[in-house]
This record gives C-alpha cells, structure tokens and sequence, in this order.
C-alpha cells in the first residue's frame, strides 16, 4: 500500500500497481525548465485519476487555473506516452500499463485542503471552462473534472480518514 504526503495533506492507501508518481518519472526530471508541468499522482480507480493537490487557492486565480489545466493536459500526454511505450526504461506499473484505457473513463482532480465546499464551487466553474476543449476532444463528460477538499477528499477515498 502507497501513502504520500502533498500539500500538508496524507493521500493514500493506494494499490502499488494501481498508483503512479508522475512527478518522479524519468522524462519529466528531465524536462524540469523545459515547460513540462504534471499532477502529483496518477491513480487507477473505477476511473483513471490526475490528482493534483494545493493547500488552498493562491492570490492570482486566472494564474493558479491556468497552471492546473496546463498539469492535467501535460500529465495525460505524458501518461499517454509511457502507456504507449515511447519511452524506453520507463515502466508502469502494472494496473496502470494494461488497463484497457479506451473503456476507462478519465478524471482530473484538483484537492484543495484549505477551502470550504462553497468556495470550491467558482474553482470548479473555471476549471471545467478552461479544460473543456481536452474534454470534448476526449469525449470526456464535464463531470470528469472534479474539484474538492480534504472533507470531500476524503469521501473520494483519496485520503484516508485514519492518515487525516
């Protein structure tokens, strides 16, 4: 089982072959100063899952969406390009590199700790506005675009309530 900490908060008890940390994979060290933003994790539920996480929503709030849709759109291609296998040395770990990812719906989310359920609700709007042309390239519902706290977080089964 996987436990990880990011942005004051505890995600786990993941399945080992079903979590990813993208942000340790090989290609995207390598590509640090070269434009490349990812998520913190990629994790495979009932869905596959682009987790990012913030303690809350910095000043600068056209900013702060742009750079999450931007994390999403590169940690999907990036995903892609591993699942496809464009990068030699790079290896999935096994749920995540034998889904059937064409029957497996996508999902982006964003945990903020620090933020009531009201104040997810404009985050949300932005969000799904600024990422709806990856959704309907994808053909991706605009539910695949979740935005939540730790409560709800929790609820998610992103965070377990012992490791709170």
């Amino acid at each position: 089982m996987v436990v990880v900490p990011h942005s004051e908060m505890q995600f786990g008890n993941f399945d080992s072959d079903s979590y990813y940390d993208i942000e340790q994979c090989n290609i995207y060290v390598k590509a640090l100063g070269h434009g490349l933003k990812t998520v913190e994790f990629v994790l495979l539920k009932d869905s596959l899952c682009f987790v990012e996480a913030k303690p809350s929503v910095p000043a600068d709030f056209k900013q702060f969406i742009s750079d999450v849709v931007q994390k999403f759109k590169d940690s999907l291609v990036l995903f892609l390009a591993l699942y496809l296998k464009r990068h030699e040395g790079e290896v999935l770990p096994e749920k995540l590199a034998n889904v059937a990812i064409r029957e497996v719906p996508a999902e982006f989310v964003l945990v903020l700790k620090r933020t009531s359920k009201q104040d997810l609700i404009p985050v949300q709007a932005a969000l799904a506005k600024a990422f709806k042309g990856v959704l309907l390239s994808w053909n991706l519902s605009p539910n695949a675009v979740k935005v939540l706290n730790e409560e709800l977080a929790q609820k998610y089964h992103l965070i377990p309530s012992e490791l709170k």
